[in-house]
């Protein structure tokens, strides 16, 4: 026999089965036998479900599979975005082209198509198209190049592979191919705004509120149950409500890792070297608080205790920290087809 820490009922352990305290589709690996079957479904229909499903775009980015597998927003489709264009003479210098991604059924990038363009990159202009469109465009960027700067006497040449064409006659420019370090596209799922990162948090909050109340529970060996902040968590997350107001049973504060997530903060973002969710419990202004990192994207910090002399084992053994493991991720086809020409122009007055 045991209690379930969420219906506090004594069950026989046949009604136990394995629960992840951090969610198995949010990346959670460790299991306890600490919640029966029964609430094991109605938190997961509930608190579980509504987190996991409001960060499909991050499951899908980390490749964090779920009962259904990995989340696919995308399906089959187009996307445009930028693709970083790295020389190797100069190292460090990173023009983000215009692309359009395409991508899969399994959510995979399978072709990078560059979007004609023209784009300022050391003291001259860098043409950029696909190959199907390139002679065309290119005829055209040079002639309204022509308009603007001094004798831009440049032949329009198919370019492919290393070959070049070089005018390099007094007054003139001339025109060089030059070659990029391909690099893997940014895999970018959308823009959040202030509001949206709000309502991620208000969605988030109730799942790390219910980590954070099943992990101190573990670790003080149930007796965070007769906590007095235990039982107002405990209903909270029983009459949770997505659609309704619920009022919040203990004090918690969230700051977002970005004030917004354009495409430079998403490339920050993955760029990071883990993407885990981290829970600490320890003591802070005679409280008890649970620290939530979720995905370096925001963190929590929840008070889940106002009594830490009840709980000396928090700072006297370091079984305070649970996280996930999340492996490397990439969502590059082997097949993947670059599609971009880049030709550099030198411009004189």
């Amino acid at each position: 026999m045991r209690i379930c820490i969420l219906c506090k009922k004594m069950k026989d352990d046949s009604f136990f089965n394995d629960e992840h305290i951090i969610l198995k589709s949010l990346g959670g690996k460790k299991k306890f036998k600490c919640v029966c079957e029964d609430c094991n479904s109605n938190f997961g229909d509930s608190v579980d479900v509504f987190a996991s499903d409001t960060l499909v775009g991050i499951r899908y980015l980390l490749n964090i599979a779920g009962r259904k597998g990995i989340p696919n927003p995308y399906k089959e489709s187009k996307t445009e975005t930028f693709y970083p264009l790295e020389f190797k003479d100069n190292p460090g210098i990173v023009t983000n082209v215009k692309v359009l991604m395409e991508m899969d059924k399994k959510g995979y990038f399978k072709k990078c198509t560059a979007i004609p363009g023209v784009y300022d990159y050391a003291e001259g202009k860098l043409i950029v198209s696909d190959e199907k469109n390139f002679r065309k465009f290119f005829e055209k960027t040079i002639d309204k190049l022509s308009e603007k700067y001094k004798h831009v006497s440049v032949s329009a040449l198919y370019i492919k592979k290393d070959s070049h064409s070089d005018n390099s006659g007094e007054g003139a420019c001339f025109v060089e191919k030059k070659q990029f370090l391909e690099k893997k596209p940014r895999i970018l799922f959308l823009s959040y705004g202030k509001e949206e990162l709000t309502y991620l948090i208000k969605c988030c909050y109730p799942l790390a509120l219910k980590m954070a109340y099943e992990y101190i529970c573990v670790i003080t060996d149930l007796k965070y149950l007769d906590d007095d902040l235990a039982e107002p968590i405990r209903l909270f997350l029983k009459n949770f409500d997505k659609k309704g107001d619920n009022i919040l049973p203990t004090n918690a504060t969230c700051e977002p890792l970005y004030k917004k997530m354009d495409d430079q903060e998403w490339e920050q973002w993955m760029n990071l070297p883990d993407h885990n969710i981290t829970i600490n419990i320890e003591s802070k202004n005679d409280r008890i608080i649970a620290k939530v990192d979720m995905f370096h994207f925001f963190n929590y910090e929840i008070t889940i205790s106002e009594n830490p002399s009840r709980y000396p084992e928090i700072n006297e053994t370091l079984c305070n920290k649970i996280e996930s493991k999340i492996e490397s991720f990439s969502k590059i086809a082997p097949n993947f087809k670059l599609d971009i020409i880049p030709i550099y122009v030198k411009l004189k007055e």
